[in-house]
């Protein structure tokens, strides 16, 4: 079992035996010795790499100390305060690394001045001190501080950072009793006392009683360490574990928590008012002349009718800094139609303007869109409290108006800090160039015009979701019109090669990630005036589209599934021609449509009561909701309850899909309402319009969802036209104030009246409540909680607005337009919807309205059973369409391809092709034309004369016979 060693396994004399034992403890020895020495190298090494991570960490603290450090001196440069005070939990964080990381060195003794004048700056300006139970850490930090103070100041030979150290101690003794009990106490830890603390001592605003035992205690006990202090034990451990625990946090941050004053500058009382106190400082940045003539130059400002007459030569020498846009507007003017367009846009300002200007100076407001694009990138999308900081730091600046003083009559005008903005884009860049020609994805936070253009766009988007259309429109506020479709223009080249090089990034990748945010801000601005376009439009269609894109290529490519694809045409679709995005549409239905109709699946086949079509249809469709995207076969049983003639081959389908649509969205059911201009949206009081159950309304707004997803899956054109406001609820989630006059005009009228109103809101005695009538009864409904005690003052008003119209577009309708999209979404992805807008997705559903292009429809016919184009009874009929009122030529289309509406492409797109089919007779005229459905052909007999084959159609297409009868 066990081995022997070999000496001893031999036998001998008592001298060998002795060797051999000598032998074995020697042997036994020098393992022992191998062991010491593996548990000293062992402890060494576990020393070794402590000391060496304790360095990196130091080396880590101190690095983060001065970045800390230098962006706060940044901060004081921009807001010109050399003495600014600071939020103590910045403070208090810079104190938590200078304690992990000081040594006594000389560089962090001056780290450590630093730090001490900032605190005495605060503490100096701040009438109530530091609170005192911010508990046992902070009371130990504070206590550090002093110590660390006295140590740097009784070491130094240098009189300012004596007085800069006893400042410190001066300032937390008056702050805070409990320090003077510290100093008092004899608890410092380290203490060497010079004649310089002598000296600075009675300077300090303390009783002559403390000075006394100051002095006397640090005199007896000068070098003293209390190292029995339990809380100062058990604040070290905590300091230590708080530091080991946050060290990750503390390495991704690139601020902390309130170190540049964040929650004081957006914590200003009104939005539409000033800033903080803190914040008023940066308003010396718009004060220079330079930045009124800026405006000037690029055309922002309106003009004093005595500045009308100006000086071409002398403007030209003055705008050589200028962006050629500017240049342009100020040396020629605009003409005649950006002047109707926009009243804003002037030429240039006078030369007494020019020669009055400032040294154009960029560096205040480069830093400071630095300082808050980095600011809202790191804290804008985390969801906790940091949030909501950039929250109401976006409120603030959105809002936020610079003061431009007028150098003659020493008026000031208030100019939106938006329109600054813009204003300085274009005057360091030839804005256009820079947008063709920059990679966005690669942005770096370090360059201040990318920091700029972020911050542009994340303000300009926040304003524009609580803008009004006749502040946008008429006012042209915060920016001309012209100015917008230039920004448009521009952007959508930039945004269009980022997301056309999206596939090759990697979408974590760090070097990226400030990129990426950039693309996506600029891509929320196009998305929200792409809104406002559609709506009411400030430029044509052309200036949204990319004419170089091949639209081809990236339909092919959405369908193979590619990322950048994909990515461009959910982010941008407006990029691609609405013609072409139809398409797309229909070849994803199409590919859809090959898994669910191929040849392997069954085929539904319904009876269908032509006095019963919406309770037949409701029966039956509901019980193959989850099949619906499948064929179905319809057979209509006539008022004599036997089957009609006839197979369906798609034409059937139509006919009862057209009926259906148009029963189920009828105002008799209760379940929609319409506007003043007759366009259809969810009735709020859906609910007690002939249901038995309170549910049962909802779940025939599912059914109507269907309805509509069906017709827009099977490439149907149906009836109802819905209002602009309720389209927009199934493209997005959330209506803001602009919608409310596709609903209720009036009702936006008053509001507006109200936002305008100068006089005590007060008094016109309203509340936090809106009056809706159920069946002729008023019922008022509170729309915060407790809002009938909540009046409504100058103060609230805007918030008050803003909640009455959220009401009215999304709160009343929420459960029927989430039940309608759930419908609508088990036939068509909503991402496919979203690639059209409010108008665009109404042709979508119900094809143009109006006449019939005559023209289109005869390019895109064909002829059968003998009939060519130039035969006289063809040439007829289109004669006959010709004369037809809308309504009849809405009928013919009805009669001939179950459709009442053109398709949203034309004729071209109608599948299969219109066709004309000769049906000879010898010679009476009494046989009426038929159709053929399903196959969109018309067959019209060989009519004798024109008179007779007008009145034999217009017969046929208002009969609404059968299929059988015709």
């Amino acid at each position: 079992m066990f081995l022997r060693d070999n000496e001893l396994a031999r036998g001998g004399r008592r001298g060998d035996r002795a060797r051999v034992l000598q032998l074995a403890r020697e042997q036994r020895e020098a393992r022992g010795r191998r062991k010491e020495q593996e548990t000293a190298a062992k402890q060494l090494q576990a020393f070794v790499r402590g000391r060496l991570a304790a360095r990196r960490l130091r080396t880590h603290s101190r690095s983060e100390f001065d970045q800390k450090l230098g962006d706060i001196a940044k901060l004081k440069v921009i807001l010109q305060l050399p003495h600014m005070p600071l939020p103590y939990d910045a403070l208090f964080e810079l104190l938590r690394l200078m304690l992990s990381f000081y040594t006594g060195s000389g560089e962090d003794a001056d780290r450590l001045l630093q730090l001490s004048s900032l605190f005495a700056d605060t503490l100096v300006a701040s009438s109530d001190g530091i609170k005192g139970n911010e508990g046992m850490q902070r009371d130990w930090q504070l206590r550090r501080l002093v110590d660390l103070c006295l140590q740097c100041s009784s070491a130094s030979s240098s009189t300012v950072e004596v007085s800069v150290g006893f400042k410190t101690v001066r300032v937390l003794m008056d702050a805070l009793p409990e320090i003077q009990q510290y100093m008092v106490s004899g608890r410092l830890v380290v203490f060497d006392p010079r004649k310089e603390l002598y000296i600075e001592m009675p300077k300090a605003s303390v009783t002559q009683i403390v000075r006394q035992q100051l002095v006397l205690t640090r005199g007896q006990v000068p070098m003293s360490a209390n190292v029995k202090e339990t809380p100062y034990c058990n604040a070290l451990v905590t300091f230590v574990v708080h530091l080991l625990t946050t060290t990750s946090g503390i390495l991704e941050a690139f601020v902390m928590e309130e170190q540049f004053g964040f929650g004081d500058i957006a914590s200003a009382s009104s939005l539409s008012t000033s800033l903080s106190v803190t914040w008023q400082k940066v308003k010396s940045i718009g004060k220079a002349t330079w930045a009124r003539n800026l405006f000037e130059k690029a055309g922002l400002r309106r003009r004093r009718e005595s500045d009308q007459e100006v000086n071409a030569v002398e403007d030209a020498a003055q705008l050589q800094n200028t962006s050629r846009q500017a240049r342009q507007i100020a040396a020629n003017g605009v003409d005649d139609k950006r002047k109707s367009r926009s009243s804003t846009v002037q030429r240039t300002a006078t030369k007494k303007l020019y020669e009055s200007s400032e040294p154009f100076v960029l560096d205040n407001i480069k830093a400071l869109s630095c300082l808050c694009g980095t600011f809202l990138f790191r804290w804008g999308n985390d969801g906790g409290k940091r949030q909501s900081y950039a929250m109401r730091l976006l409120n603030t600046l959105a809002f936020y108006h610079v003061e431009i003083v007028e150098t003659e009559e020493d008026e000031t005008q208030n100019v939106s800090l938006v329109r600054m903005l813009w204003c300085v884009l274009q005057d360091i860049r030839n804005f256009e160039d820079f947008a063709k020609n920059v990679d966005l994805i690669h942005a770096r936070s370090s360059d201040p015009y990318v920091c700029m253009l972020v911050l542009f766009c994340m303000l300009y988007e926040h304003l524009l979701v609580v803008m009004d259309d006749e502040e946008m429109y008429e006012q042209e506020y915060p920016l001309p019109l012209c100015q917008i479709e230039r920004i448009v223009v521009s952007l959508k080249h930039a945004l269009h090669e980022a997301y056309w090089n999206y596939a090759n990034l990697a979408p974590s990748s760090e070097s990226v990630a400030f990129g990426m945010f950039v693309v996506e801000m600029a891509t929320r601005l196009m998305r929200v005036l792409y809104n406002r376009c559609s709506r009411q439009p400030f430029c044509n269609v052309s200036s949204w589209i990319i004419a170089e894109l091949d639209s081809n290529q990236l339909i092919e490519e959405v369908l193979l599934g590619t990322p950048r694809a994909n990515k461009l045409i959910q982010s941008m679709p407006y990029l691609v021609p609405f013609s072409d995005r139809v398409k797309l549409f229909q070849r994803l239905v199409k590919a859809d449509k090959e898994i669910h109709q191929n040849e392997s699946c069954s085929v539904y086949r319904i009876r269908i009561h032509r006095g019963a079509i919406l309770e037949d249809g409701l029966r039956k469709l509901n019980s193959i909701r989850t099949n619906l995207k499948k064929r179905i076969n319809v057979v209509f049983v006539n008022s004599a309850g036997r089957e009609e003639v006839g197979i369906d081959a798609g034409g059937l389908f139509k006919e009862f899909w057209l009926d259906l649509s148009t029963l189920a969205f009828d105002l008799q059911y209760g379940l929609f309402l319409t506007t003043h201009d007759q366009l259809l949206y969810p009735n709020p009081n859906s609910a007690s319009s002939h249901f038995s159950r309170e549910s049962d309304h909802l779940t025939m707004f599912q059914f109507v969802g269907r309805i509509l997803g069906k017709a827009l899956y099977e490439g149907i054109v149906v009836q109802p036209k819905f209002a602009h406001f309720f389209l927009s609820k199934l493209l997005h989630s959330f209506n803001q104030l602009n919608e409310l006059p596709s609903l209720d005009p009036e009702i936006y009228k008053n509001l507006m009246f109200l936002k305008s109103y100068e006089g005590d809101v007060e008094d016109l005695g309203l509340t936090h409540t809106v009056v809706q009538e159920i069946f002729g009864e008023q019922k008022e409904v509170e729309i915060i909680p407790g809002g009938g005690n909540v009046p409504v003052t100058n103060r609230n008003k805007t918030r008050y607005i803003h909640l009455v119209a959220n009401y009215y577009l999304n709160t009343q309708i929420r459960e029927q337009c989430t039940a309608f999209r759930i419908g609508l979404s088990d036939l068509i992805d909503p991402r496919w919807l979203q690639m059209f807008n409010e108008p665009e997705l109404q042709v979508l559903i119900s094809g143009k309205s109006g006449k019939i292009d005559i023209d289109d429809l005869k390019a895109n016919s064909r002829y059968a059973g003998g009939y060519y184009a130039l035969d006289k009874r063809v040439a007829w009929l289109w004669q006959a369409l010709a004369s037809f009122t809308p309504s009849e030529q809405a009928a013919f289309l009805r009669f001939t391809t179950s459709c009442q509406r053109a398709p949203s492409l034309g004729f071209a797109s109608l599948t299969p092709q219109f066709c004309v089919q000769k049906i000879p007779i010898r010679s009476d005229d009494e046989l009426l034309p038929s159709s053929s459905t399903c196959f969109n052909t018309l067959k019209l007999p060989t009519y004798s004369s024109y008179k007779v084959l007008r009145a034999k159609l217009l017969m046929s297409i208002s009969s609404g016979a059968g299929f059988e009868m015709t």
